[in-house]
């Protein structure tokens, strides 16, 4: 198949900011398919390294000093094929994202931007369906006339058979590493082959028609040489020989050397061109919240912690309760927005259960300029993978929700999966601007631990208390 000259290789970049003094966890990830977006969270300040490289088209995403809790893998399908994680040593882990072997980004358009020392953002452009060139058709072979007396190997059971027909195909009687990492294939008579990317096994695959292995065949020794396995499996009449390059590595070939014999190079990845970071994209500390906006007016907001009483909401890992997560930070956004002259009234202040109905009906009758109510997100916990922050809004709170979401991400280090209209109960039947603010999942490897805490908690109020107050001012 044909790429690009530039899609063959790898982008080298180095976005600069402090190292780690300390090994650092990678917390979450997260791609959002709408946009292309990859999103990735580590616990300290990084220093990411990323490269584009070809068979199949991946980009690297390598994470040094960073520990992984354990290698994940998320199949997307599509031009997407997989992004997944895995740890390189004791001290590195990398991202990969990986796409079908039938298309191509252009490296010029791949944005990485450190949304904070912590949170980074790989905004990938559409992939493009590539043209594929087939290699030359396979010419038919004139067959010599079997020399006398030459002893045909006893086959396994796996394999065709000795018959009339297969007697005359070619048989591989030797793989070599020769010179500057060649892997040559020798048969006994002329062979041609077709090379391509194997997705499925992550491999190169080389198809030699009308041909077969000899049973005597041994496997070259590969220490030193820059390819982990080499499979050969029949089919049919074909030969299908799988090689598995190291990751800085690429299969280039096959070259016909001569009638009876190929050749495969086993080449570095070669460097394109390097992804352009914007300065600003890449603070090196987090910026301290300047002071919080004071409204003018005599605003009145009511702010609904989620569930209670006997409804605990949504259990997590290790038994985390919705209602203890969310009781806490509304009353320190309460609390917040008072100290900012906001008049502020709870759906509750305690653990009680208040219905769907009571609570709209507590901010419809106070004829409240806002209404926000606060839960905390769950997954199957056979999800731990799937983490990060919502916002939800039904007509008229749309951009109540962008702020208040802008100032969590500006503030709080979570993933993002955005602001999203939804016909919940407490957004359908309130009066005023009214959003619900998914603070993260009690069910995610990274998201429930911080929920847990109380600092991250106190975190996340002040953010949303932020966007609140953000919003009351401009509005």
């Amino acid at each position: 198949m044909k790429f690009y000259g530039w899609f063959f290789g790898a982008i080298a970049l180095l976005l600069c900011l402090c190292s780690p003094a300390t090994a650092a966890r990678l917390l979450s990830w997260e791609f959002e398919r709408r946009d292309n977006h990859l999103i990735f969270v580590t616990d300290e300040s990084i220093l990411p390294q990323a490269r584009l490289l070809s068979h199949p088209t991946r980009l690297i995403i390598d994470l040094p000093g960073v520990d992984l809790t354990e290698p994940t893998i998320q199949r997307l399908g599509g031009a997407i094929a997989t992004i997944h994680s895995e740890q390189i040593d004791d001290e590195n882990s990398r991202l990969i994202i990986e796409l079908d072997a039938n298309y191509q980004v252009d490296p010029s358009q791949i944005e990485i931007r450190g949304l904070s020392p912590t949170r980074w953002q790989v905004a990938l452009p559409t992939p493009q369906r590539i043209t594929l060139r087939d290699l030359p058709p396979v010419e038919p072979r004139r067959e010599s006339t079997p020399e006398p007396n030459l002893e045909q190997p006893r086959l396994p059971s796996d394999r065709p058979t000795p018959t009339a027909q297969n007697q005359h195909l070619a048989t591989i009687n030797a793989l070599e590493i020769g010179n500057n990492d060649t892997l040559l294939i020798h048969a006994d008579r002329n062979i041609s082959g077709r090379g391509s990317w194997n997705l499925a096994e992550r491999a190169y695959q080389l198809l030699i028609p009308n041909a077969r292995f000899s049973s005597r065949l041994r496997q070259p020794s590969l220490v030193g040489v820059p390819i982990s396995q080499i499979r050969l499996r029949q089919r049919g009449t074909t030969l299908e020989i799988l090689v598995y390059p190291s990751a800085s590595h690429e299969v280039q070939g096959p070259e016909q050397l001569s009638s009876n014999l190929l050749s495969l190079d086993i080449v570095p990845q070669r460097i394109a061109r390097p992804v352009p970071v914007p300065p600003t994209s890449r603070p090196t500390t987090r910026p301290t919240p300047g002071p919080l906006p004071r409204p003018t007016g005599q605003d009145l907001v009511v702010i609904d912690p989620g569930h209670g009483g006997r409804d605990p909401g949504a259990i997590g890992i290790g038994g985390l309760r919705e209602k203890d997560v969310v009781l806490p930070i509304s009353l320190e956004i309460s609390r917040t927005l008072q100290q900012q002259g906001v008049r502020v009234i709870m759906t509750r202040s305690d653990d009680r259960y208040v219905t769907l109905a009571g609570r709209t009906q507590i901010a419809n009758r106070a004829r409240a300029d806002v209404f926000v109510s606060i839960h905390a997100n769950a997954i199957s916990l056979s999800r731990p993978d799937v983490n990060g922050v919502e916002t939800y809004y039904y007509t008229s709170g749309g951009r109540l929700a962008q702020t208040i979401h802008q100032s969590i991400l500006s503030n709080v280090s979570i993933g993002n999966r955005g602001v999203k209209r939804a016909r919940f109960y407490v957004l359908r039947h309130s009066s005023m601007p009214a959003v619900l603010v998914e603070v993260g999942f009690v069910t995610g490897r990274a998201d429930a631990p911080r929920l847990a805490n109380s600092s991250f908690r106190s975190q996340m109020a002040q953010a949303i208390a932020r966007g609140i107050l953000l919003y009351l001012q401009q509005n």
